[in-house]
């Protein structure tokens, strides 16, 4: 793995599901990288004792001296790590504001980073200023990192607890690798003012909502070829059941 994430600035690590291992597999990837200044941010609250789904004990984020973290004032007080405030930002969370500190003792801390990707981006830009390389911890099911154009790549954590059956968990797994794979399109110069966009043969669709129903409605209307289909934002997974219409 660390020949992959190696020339990466900003790596990402989700979860296919819960208790699949991202935060075992996130204080192996630090321990990697003892040698240069790791930066450390989450997506919303990560990092908690007691799992918040089943109330086991969870493996907690591992820091060390010198280590830059991103996370809310609130966790910064309840913390027993010693650290040294470098930067504090505009953006707040239910658990206070983000700040991003300097670790000064080793230790375990809490992770409530931002929660939109909009701020995840400004806070990495912050946090470039300070480190060499950057983890970014996803909380449950928050699988937003493909909006967030700071992160260079993503590691997911997957197993058996994503279904007892071993080619339901591979076929799962391959649906997300797949769709993080997507290349990017370049059709598509300027960021458009609709959310849905579809081109075919001899037409252009737009729309302002770009919800299901919507998508279905227009598919199911068109007798041409499909070149180009835009939706702006996240794209879950009940949007995929039309696909085999397409």
């Amino acid at each position: 793995m660390k020949k992959l994430i190696d020339d990466l600035n900003v790596v990402g690590v989700i979860g296919l599901a819960k208790n699949s291992g991202k935060t075992t597999t996130l204080n192996h990837m630090i321990a990697l990288y003892e040698y240069l200044k790791i930066g450390i941010t989450s997506i919303g609250l990560d990092g908690e004792s007691l799992d918040q789904v089943n109330f086991l004990p969870k493996p907690k984020i591992k820091v060390k001296r010198g280590m830059v973290v991103a996370t809310a004032s609130g966790c910064l007080e309840a913390s027993f790590v010693r650290f040294q405030v470098l930067d504090k930002t505009d953006f707040h969370t239910a658990l206070g504001r983000i700040q991003i500190v300097e670790v000064l003792s080793d230790g375990h801390m809490v992770v409530a980073g931002p929660t939109t990707n909009k701020e995840m981006n400004q806070v990495l830009m912050k946090m470039k200023l300070y480190t060499d390389k950057i983890f970014v911890d996803g909380a449950f099911n928050r699988m937003t990192f493909a909006n967030i154009d700071q992160i260079d790549g993503i590691v997911l954590a997957t197993g058996a607890v994503v279904s007892p059956f071993m080619q339901e968990t591979i076929k799962e797994t391959k649906v997300i690798v797949d769709a993080f794979n997507l290349h990017k399109s370049y059709r598509i110069e300027h960021t458009p003012s609709d959310s849905l966009i579809i081109q075919t043969t001899f037409h252009r669709f737009g729309e302002k909502n770009k919800k299901l129903e919507t998508i279905k409605h227009i598919v199911s209307n068109i007798n041409d070829k499909i070149d180009l289909m835009y939706i702006k934002g996240a794209i879950t997974p009940e949007s995929f059941t039309f696909s085999s219409n397409i």
